[in-house]
């Protein structure tokens, strides 16, 4: 398979600048997976199309704020620094003089910076009276840098940081927290799970209130998600990054129980599918049990999904690995025709974009 299979023309006025207020109000495109049909409603009509034999699973990840706006020292010029996991530095590696730096930027971090940085340049981010110094230690072959800071990153980021919203979204000056999940609880997340921001406390009640089996996992959203646009041409070649999951032994039962009694598994965003079909694969017969650690599933056309019966998903990036994990779940061109009547009937894209209901 060829990356350009999962190519299309998207518009760039349909790319959503600003969320849906309030975030239920959304369009949600239903897509049955068989036959290939749409039918088009408004997000908050959820809780009227899912049947009482419903499961959902939601990604209760928070966002954290990762997002580090500063300045070259001494030049004063503007820098941006994402910081996307935290890295190892080895001494040895360095020259005698940036081994002595490193005991005082200490607390190394794998980032994505604009403009490019080079060893040896500093920066310093400040927010009121909060300061946080860096100093960058080399290079990646993938272009990020080795960054270290003078004190603990995520004790300060929330004092000198802000939530990293994608940088396709531009001049967004609302509130930020519409790029959080109204449930969101565990911290850890360079980016939203972002099929759940459509969910409001109001609908989340009214399922409840429905007696539809709700569940929550965890997976912190790291790069591959995040920046989802594939730049291998062959889909083989494709290398994915680990993503931390969490999923509490009783919630697996649960689901278990719920999946041998006819229930359907909806999952709540790619995350949750990826969660779910991940810790599945580890049974030979598709079972869950509670796991805490890495799940690195590339899922593409081909994956033979053990457990989900449906997702509720975003409209994604063209030629990206979330493409192509829809595509593998309801087929190429039934997803591919499905996304060309969601540009006809102009249907908002991407992170603060409109919904899809797909089972």
């Amino acid at each position: 398979m060829l990356a350009a299979d999962f190519d299309f023309n998207l518009p760039r006025e349909l790319i959503a600048q600003t969320p849906a207020d309030p975030r239920d109000s959304a369009k949600l495109l239903q897509l049955n997976r068989v036959t290939g049909e749409v039918s088009h409603h408004v997000f908050h009509e959820l809780d009227q199309l899912l049947g009482d034999d419903v499961v959902l699973v939601f990604n209760q990840t928070k966002v954290e704020p990762r997002r580090l706006l500063g300045h070259k020292d001494p030049t004063g010029g503007s820098v941006e620094v994402m910081a996307l996991e935290p890295c190892r530095m080895e001494a040895a590696s360095l020259t005698p003089g940036m081994q002595s730096l490193l005991q005082v930027y200490a607390d190394t971090w794998e980032c994505l910076v604009h403009p490019g940085l080079s060893p040896g340049q500093k920066v310093l981010f400040q927010q009121g009276n909060q300061f946080l110094q860096a100093m960058v230690f080399g290079a990646t072959e993938e272009g990020t840098r080795w960054i270290g800071f003078d004190a603990p990153l995520r004790e300060h980021w929330d004092q000198v940081g802000v939530l990293p919203i994608p940088p396709y979204i531009h001049d967004y000056h609302g509130d930020s927290q519409m790029y959080q999940t109204v449930y969101a609880k565990s911290s850890g997340s360079i980016a939203a799970p972002t099929a759940g921001l459509h969910f409001t406390e109001g609908l989340l009640q009214r399922l409840r209130e429905r007696g539809l089996q709700m569940e929550f996992l965890t997976l912190h959203v790291a790069r591959d998600t995040a920046f989802p646009i594939m730049k291998a041409t062959e889909v083989d070649a494709v290398k994915v990054h680990s993503e931390w999951v969490n999923l509490p032994e009783d919630v697996a039962m649960r689901l278990n129980h719920a999946k041998a009694a006819g229930k359907k598994i909806i999952a709540v965003g790619t995350t949750s599918v990826r969660t779910l079909e991940g810790i599945a694969a580890m049974d030979d017969q598709g079972a869950l049990k509670g796991y805490q650690g890495p799940i690195a599933l590339f899922i593409k056309p081909g994956h033979e999904f053990k457990l989900i019966d449906g997702m509720i998903t975003n409209f994604h990036v063209p030629r990206s690995s979330l493409v192509m994990l829809v595509s593998a779940f309801v087929g190429r061109e039934k997803l591919l025709a499905a996304y060309q009547e969601a540009v006809l009937q102009k249907y908002r894209f991407f992170s603060f974009g409109d919904a899809c209901l797909i089972w």
